[in-house]
């Protein structure tokens, strides 16, 4: 569905993505992990148009997409959820969901705002809320939400554990596994090990902007070097 062929991405004369080759197939949950700064926000951004690649070839069922808008990009089928989230903070919470419409195409089928509530009761029960109150396990529902509104079929999250409580974390990575299920394909950038243990059927890692290995994760599991090398503080 995705692939990645000797990507090069530089920021100014700074070397970030160096040859980086990666696949992810139809249906599949594909596990980025690293350390802080090694790439692995960069790669989804590559992907996305907002930080195009120097060299190397971006395929999109078996299109090349890259040197495309990021809105090219997204209305091929690709959702970004971004790290930061992005949500707007003085819209409520379905006007945000709205905002993930595409223009121009009619909202008769996939993702609507109640099957979003159903996947996100907090969600619901917040929907005039504006964006600004809500607590960050609730803007990461909302992230999401909106990205599934304009109904990808690929999906690359970046960190969205990050900085949230226990309960929210298992939420969130219950909701990645049930839209999995829905038939969407899901690059998912963690620094969790566990998390990617537990949703992947391939794992990445990634160091210094190269792809240092690739695998299941019982093949990770059979390697507690890597683990040590590339993920222990």
């Amino acid at each position: 569905m995705l692939e990645l062929h000797k990507i090069n991405t530089f920021y100014d004369k700074s070397h970030i993505l160096q040859d980086i080759s990666l696949q992810v197939k139809k249906g599949e949950i594909v596990g980025l992990l690293g350390r802080n700064g090694v790439g692995k926000s960069t790669t989804l951004k590559t992907i996305m148009g907002i930080v195009p690649p120097q060299s190397g070839i971006i395929r999109l069922d078996n299109q090349e997409i890259q040197g495309f808008k990021s809105y090219k990009i997204a209305n091929l089928g690709v959702g970004y959820v971004p790290e930061d989230r992005r949500i707007f903070p003085t819209l409520t919470v379905r006007q945000n969901l709205a905002m993930g419409l595409k223009s121009g195409k009619k909202k008769s089928a996939g993702w609507t705002v109640d099957k979003i509530y159903d996947l996100f009761p907090r969600l619901k029960a917040r929907d005039s809320f504006k964006g600004a109150t809500l607590s960050g396990g609730e803007q990461q529902m909302l992230t999401i939400g909106r990205t599934l509104m304009g109904d990808p079929s690929l999906m690359l999250i970046d960190e969205p554990t990050e900085g949230l409580a226990p309960q929210v974390v298992e939420t969130v990575l219950a909701v990645i596994a049930e839209i999995n299920r829905s038939g969407v394909s899901v690059l998912l950038v963690e620094q969790s090990l566990e998390a990617i243990m537990e949703l992947a059927g391939t794992v990445l890692i990634m160091n210094k902007g190269e792809i240092v290995f690739a695998g299941t994760p019982q093949d990770l599991q059979g390697r507690p070097e890597v683990v040590g090398r590339y993920l222990e503080v």
